[in-house]
């Protein structure tokens, strides 16, 4: 996990909505469609990132967001 301040690169997050955390797991695509399966609308669209990883964000019921991101590395 990593942690980085709201609006100074990492994401587009907005104070409140946003928790600055991204989860790194090992494989986004078989843990995004299990999630999916569980709750479908907390679970957002898998998504390339600009490093070659895949990520997708997962919303609480308050509408906070944490983004789960498997990198290349």
């Amino acid at each position: 996990m990593c942690l980085y301040v709201v609006g100074m690169g990492g994401g587009d997050g907005q104070p409140g909505g946003d928790s600055g955390i991204h989860l790194a797991v090992g494989d986004a695509k078989g843990l995004s469609r299990r999630r999916k399966e569980r709750d479908p609308k907390a679970v957002g669209k898998l998504e390339a990132s600009d490093d070659g990883g895949m990520f997708f964000m997962v919303t609480d019921p308050e509408g906070n967001k944490l983004k789960i991101m498997q990198s290349t590395n």
